[in-house]
């Protein structure tokens, strides 16, 4: 079964089938949902059948690849969030989903790092949103299917366990690069800042922005170990001085401003096109918004479009992507 946009009735008749699945839409659906082997969270984007497209009455449905039985649900709240990696299974994956804005939300993208045996199991997942009009309105919400009601902390997670001649494999497409600019390092690890160094000579970062008259659809880029890392930008308060951001940035760590990319929406294409078959995949709502994905012919995909991307730890602006393979 491949994913793809669901009414409810036919998303449920799966359910009672006793199919694993993880499962996106619009609160209002997945509470009208019965219980079962499901993970889900709130998110009105997607792209579908190879166009960008927001729904309002239909479920994303993708069953958990080779879950053939051997899947564990758990929600985990405060401090038990920390225990994300521990209890994953020896050989196989989990797929997380958390509540935007809520602590665990918070928590997991500053500290998640920290938390024990952090990557050494396959973690993939989203943070969980609503539609853009309706911010501070409605709250992301997450969903456990075998007691499916809205939570509106915590994470719930799903734990595959595979065969032992199969093993998962994480995947990002990160259509960002970073510039030659100069190099950005922050005092302290926060979601928003103000005295940076630029080159290691002290500036106010939101003054510097617009010295350079940078365009804020572009992130923070920083190498974590090989693997490019986004810090997008949710605000410059050029009267108080702040940036804010969607995700921390890390004392310690250098980070440059984004090279521009003049054709967004082409790159999209390019990279992303052949994503989202077979595995899990998710997408940014920041790659759906600045790419203008909507009504777009993008390949033959189809994955949810997410308020932050789960690979190991919170990333941005970035398609993520587990995929089993047979060794």
């Amino acid at each position: 079964m491949e994913s793809q946009l669901y009414s409810v009735d036919a998303t449920a008749a799966l359910i009672k089938k006793g199919e694993p699945l993880a499962l996106a839409g619009e609160a209002a659906l997945l509470e009208k949902l019965p219980p079962g082997p499901w993970v889900g969270g709130t998110i009105p984007y997607f792209v579908d059948q190879g166009r960008g497209r927001r729904d309002h009455q239909k479920i994303h449905v993708k069953r958990l690849p080779m879950a053939q039985g051997a899947v564990g649900f758990r929600h985990l709240v405060g401090q038990e969030i920390h225990q994300v990696y521990q209890n994953a299974p020896e050989n196989g994956y989990s797929l997380g989903v958390i509540p935007a804005g809520a602590q665990a939300h918070l928590d997991f993208a500053l500290h998640a790092p920290n938390f024990p045996k952090f990557a050494e199991r396959p973690l993939i997942g989203w943070i969980s949103g609503v539609g853009l009009e309706r911010l501070g309105q409605d709250k992301p919400a997450v969903f456990m299917g075998w007691d499916p009601r809205p939570r509106y902390d915590g994470i719930v997670v799903a734990d595959v366990r595979l065969p032992s001649d199969y093993y998962a494999r994480l995947d990002l497409v990160n259509v960002i690069a970073p510039g030659v600019g100069p190099v950005i390092e922050f005092p302290e690890t926060a979601w928003s800042g103000t005295q940076v160094k630029v080159d290691g000579q002290p500036h106010n970062l939101a003054s510097y922005l617009a010295e350079v008259g940078h365009d804020i659809r572009f992130p923070l880029v920083a190498d974590y170990c090989g693997a490019l890392i986004n810090v997008s930008l949710q605000n410059v308060d050029k009267a108080a001085g702040r940036v804010d951001f969607y995700a921390p940035v890390f004392a310690g760590v250098q980070y440059r401003l984004a090279a521009p990319l003049p054709d967004y929406s082409g790159e999209i294409a390019r990279q992303m096109g052949e994503k989202g078959e077979g595995g899990l995949t998710y997408n940014c709502i920041l790659n759906y918004l600045y790419g203008e994905l909507e009504n777009k012919e993008l390949g033959n995909h189809s994955y949810p479009c997410t308020f932050g991307e789960i690979a190991y730890q919170l990333v941005n602006q970035t398609l993520v992507e587990l995929q089993v393979d047979k060794l």
